[in-house]
């Protein structure tokens, strides 16, 4: 969490149904759990309306920088992006 912290992000949005980030009670980071399935599977944009109610406004502060991620950087992560 110090890397992470160091590296200057200020939230994060956690895409894995594994585990919530925010149970690590960092109030450092502030943290969005948008626990996803891993089957590899469309979602459809229903699924991530809650991650860019939480993205949009903290990008309007000044020197946000958000931690997208998933367990593996497949499939729930911004890696797997499919048109």
């Amino acid at each position: 969490m110090d890397q992470i912290v160091a590296a200057g992000i200020t939230h994060f949005i956690d895409m894995r149904a594994e585990f919530d980030d925010d149970t690590l009670n960092d109030s450092r980071i502030t943290i969005l759990w948008l626990p996803q399935v891993d089957d590899g599977e469309m979602r459809p944009l229903r699924h991530y309306r809650k991650g860019i109610k939480f993205a949009f406004p903290a990008l309007a502060l000044p020197n946000t920088r958000i931690l997208l991620h998933c367990s593996a950087g497949l499939n729930r992560g911004p890696t797997d992006i499919r048109p």
